[in-house]
């Protein structure tokens, strides 16, 4: 499962443009990264060509998928006291950018 969510804001700095889901039995596979090539067309239907992309520290799988796309790491920030995904036990998250071509 993979949505894509349009704009820029605050919370959408730290959550990211984009958020996927794949179900452990299909892991390893490459489906992060055949999700994230599809979505390219509904960005450019929107009229942008750029997302953020975020993922934690210790999200080594997802790393490498912003790797592979050709993200550019901006930096790694703490999340504010209020975010949603403080609930999760997320203290900080990994910023990518990733350009489309």
């Amino acid at each position: 499962m993979i949505d894509i969510r349009i704009g820029y804001t605050e919370g959408l700095y730290y959550g990211g443009n984009i958020g996927y889901t794949i179900d452990e039995k299909y892991r390893g596979n490459g489906y992060a990264f055949i999700a994230y090539k599809l979505v390219k067309e509904v960005v450019k239907a929107h009229k942008t060509n750029l997302l953020n992309i975020t993922n934690s520290e210790d999200n080594i799988p997802s790393i490498r998928v912003c790797q592979k796309l050709g993200a550019k790491y901006i930096h790694t920030v703490y999340l504010p006291e209020t975010n949603d995904m403080r609930e999760d036990g997320r203290d900080y998250n990994n910023i990518w950018k990733w350009y489309i071509d």
